[in-house]
């Protein structure tokens, strides 16, 4: 074996060791910002072991750059996805936006290896401009992120107005359905309409809001139910040492009433969390709203969810809350 193939197999074996240690060991870095940089970087990473292993197996075993083109691209696609799976048994979450982009970059890097080897000049500029491509298209879910963590840090101490349409990116939803709507708006012209389905997992929230909340006295939001009898729902609040324990988050039954209310929560409750330690106020981690028996499918509406130091004369305590 030739002195470049070495240092070819040697880098393919450390970068491949990198790449999983990487993908499967829980990141130490904390918050969107972290998530972000991350996603960002699983095309590249893809593409450098793309460009490794192509160039590995036309300089070893002589295959055809076709054919090494297919197994690179096809090899590394199924490895993305079992590193993704993976994911999910070692406490980190599975994501098909990171199998899209692990794919993309796959694609992207194999066509640099073929631009880096073809002897045909013609063809390398355009093989280099898709690579270029395909690793912006697999690049764009984390620009929209950064974009609206940059949002989220402008607004703050506002938390959600739902006004710009990258906000949805804050949110997950589970057995429902959460779009923008410009009804029961109360913070400029949108808001967030929910419908609720009657599943035991149903429930939408707020993953990695701006994480110092020390300094506010209350979480206040707005909120619009449809026709109908009162809805209880429970919110749960949670800061990063919780680690989605719903055991140890600060849990508070709200009554929705039909119609158009304003509720608030005080700080000082959602720190003392779950009654056995004090929340870090200065990590918090997610809110989380979840109906409790629900038969029927409903309809809310929410906006202008925000901090605020002090509660106005006419605003009182949500009803149902403890």
């Amino acid at each position: 074996m030739k002195l470049p193939s070495r240092t070819l197999l040697w880098s393919f074996l450390l970068f491949g060791l990198l790449l999983i240690v990487g993908l499967l060991i829980p990141s130490p870095l904390e918050g969107r910002l972290a998530g972000v940089v991350g996603d960002s970087m699983h095309g590249f990473a893809f593409a450098v072991f793309a460009w490794l292993l192509y160039r590995l197996l036309v300089g070893l075993s002589g295959s055809s750059p076709r054919g090494a083109a297919w197994i690179v691209c096809v090899s590394l696609i199924v490895f993305g996805i079992l590193t993704e799976v993976a994911q999910y048994f070692v406490g980190r979450s599975f994501s098909i936006k990171d199998i899209a982009s692990d794919s993309l970059g796959a694609v992207a890097g194999t066509f640099c290896a073929i631009a880096w080897t073809t002897p045909e000049k013609r063809t390398r500029p355009k093989l280099i401009a898709a690579a270029a491509g395909l690793l912006l298209v697999g690049l764009t879910p984390a620009l929209a992120g950064l974009v609206d963590i940059i949002y989220q840090y402008r607004d703050f101490p506002t938390l959600a107005s739902f006004e710009q349409p990258l906000e949805r990116l804050r949110w997950r939803v589970v057995s429902s359905r959460m779009r923008r709507s410009q009804e029961h708006a109360t913070n400029g012209k949108w808001s967030a309409r929910v419908d609720l389905q009657p599943a035991d997992d149903a429930g939408f929230g707020m993953i990695a809001p701006a994480a110092d909340w020390t300094g506010y006295q209350h979480l206040v939001f707005d909120v619009a139910l449809d026709e109908g009898p009162p809805l209880d729902v429970t919110l749960v609040i949670g800061d990063r040492p919780a680690k989605l324990l719903v055991a140890d988050c600060f849990e508070r039954r709200l009554r929705l009433q039909p119609g158009l209310q304003q509720i608030a929560v005080p700080l000082a409750d959602v720190e003392r969390g779950p009654g056995t330690r004090r929340f870090d106020m200065t990590r918090m981690d997610f809110i989380w709203f979840a109906p409790i028996g629900l038969k029927q499918p409903r309809t809310l509406f929410l906006d202008h969810l925000r901090l605020r130091p002090a509660v106005p004369p006419n605003m009182h305590a949500p009803a149902g809350g403890q």
